[in-house]
């Protein structure tokens, strides 16, 4: 008996023994050389036995939310087989992407617990026996240097490499045209505060909000309109974004522009154009008519407003009759007048708001895409059209029209007034 308890316990002293290890393990980062605010990779490799899989990882010890290092999910990278000091080992490596918010310079010592699984057993039967793991690791040293203080006026704490273009809608224009002025700003790395670069302020243009029509980690693309009032506005300004790239070490200006306008006079711009008239085919179908629009729909309507808020309070006042009739008939008919009042009151306060920002058209007005006669035509008003008004600027009213927006003149509306 004492013999057959000593041949067990050496049968699983050489199990544990040709269990499998951890060989080695290492954290690193990609690049080495790291800046204040720079995006960089954080990688902890790890070395076990050839022949077991590696399950149930338990790392400790590594850099935390402490060290004001915003850290992205681990993720697992490639698996690879090498050959380290004349034995085959299986590598395993996980990333997270990182970036340290302030200068940082610590050594960690980490340490992981994971289980090995390893394949045992022979012919037809094989089982995968599980073995905890821990292991201390490879000192890790994370420096993350300081930016230089020589930093451009107006940055804005954007770390890595970019590149800035940007164009003009048209260049050849006459004062009062709209012009789109497109940038495109792309790149890797951190982009700082995440202002957009604008050109700088020019009293000689008009110009309406910057509006953003990309947004990502890595490139944003804006779209603002400028108007030349004269032409003294010869051209919109040079636009800089202010970077450091750590590969250089320095801080680089990424620039587009500056855009030149040329001014040309009005019969510069009429081209002599052929209009040809194309006469219909014979099967030509005949239009259809009768056709309902979106835009009568939407008028139809905010016109039943009211009719269909005192429709409601009627049809509430006789349920609430009818609900007291015979057990309280003098209190439901009381009840049902005053709903009826009350419903009255509401539609006439909602007629009242929704004819407050009513206009007519007194004849057909075009509708421009900005308040200015040079403005692109969106599309036409018929006479007597009913708009909602939005917005004014100066003699310009701002309309809606069934969902379609655009700017018209304040004399083209019935009551409209000049300031």
């Amino acid at each position: 008996m004492k013999k057959a308890f000593i041949l067990v316990c050496a049968i699983f002293a050489t199990l544990s023994l040709c269990a499998g290890e951890i060989v080695s393990g290492r954290l690193y980062t990609e690049p080495a050389t790291i800046y204040r605010n720079q995006p960089f990779k954080l990688w902890f490799e790890l070395q076990i036995t050839f022949g077991c899989e590696l399950q149930d990882v338990r790392p400790e010890g590594l850099p935390g939310e402490a060290d004001s290092l915003v850290l992205g999910k681990w993720e697992p990278g490639d698996q690879s087989r090498e050959v380290v000091e004349g034995k085959q080992v299986y590598r395993y490596r996980f990333s997270a992407t990182a970036r340290c918010t302030s200068a940082v310079r610590r050594e960690f010592h980490p340490s992981v617990t994971c289980t090995l699984a390893e394949r045992q057993g022979g012919g037809f039967f094989n089982v995968w026996r599980p073995y905890a793991r821990s292991k201390a690791l490879s000192p890790f040293l994370l420096e993350v240097r300081e930016l230089p203080p020589n930093a451009p006026e107006n940055y804005g704490g954007a770390v890595g490499k970019y590149r800035l273009t940007g164009k003009l809608s048209e260049n050849k224009v006459q004062p009062g045209d709209i012009i789109t002025l497109t940038l495109d700003l792309r790149g890797n790395g951190w982009m700082g505060d995440g202002k957009p670069p604008t050109p700088p302020a020019d009293a000689c243009f008009k110009t309406y909000p910057v509006k953003e029509t990309v947004r990502s980690a890595q490139r944003i693309t804006t779209q603002q309109i400028w108007i030349p009032q004269s032409t003294n506005a010869t051209e919109i300004g040079r636009v800089s974004f202010p970077f450091f790239n750590p590969e250089s070490g320095r801080y680089e200006t990424a620039e587009a522009g500056p855009f030149p306008l040329t001014f040309v006079t009005r019969t510069e711009t009429v081209t002599n154009e052929v209009v040809q008239v194309l006469a219909e085919p014979e099967n030509a179908q005949t239009p259809l008519t009768g056709i309902v629009t979106l835009e009568q729909v939407n008028e139809t309507v905010q016109r039943m407003k009211p009719l269909l808020v005192f429709a409601f309070s009627l049809l509430l006042a006789g349920f609430l009759f009818f609900a007291l009739y015979g057990k309280r008939t003098k209190l439901g008919i009381a009840i049902a007048v005053a709903v009826l009042i009350l419903g009255g009151v509401l539609a006439m306060q909602t007629g009242k708001s929704a004819n407050a920002n009513q206009l007519t058209i007194g004849e057909k007005t075009e509708v421009r895409f900005a308040p200015s006669v040079q403005a692109q035509v969106l599309f036409s008003l018929p006479p007597n059209s009913s708009v909602t008004l939005v917005e004014t600027a100066g003699t310009w009213y701002r309309i809606d029209f069934g969902g379609r927006r655009g700017w018209i003149e304040m004399r083209a509306a019935k009551g409209g007034n000049e300031k």
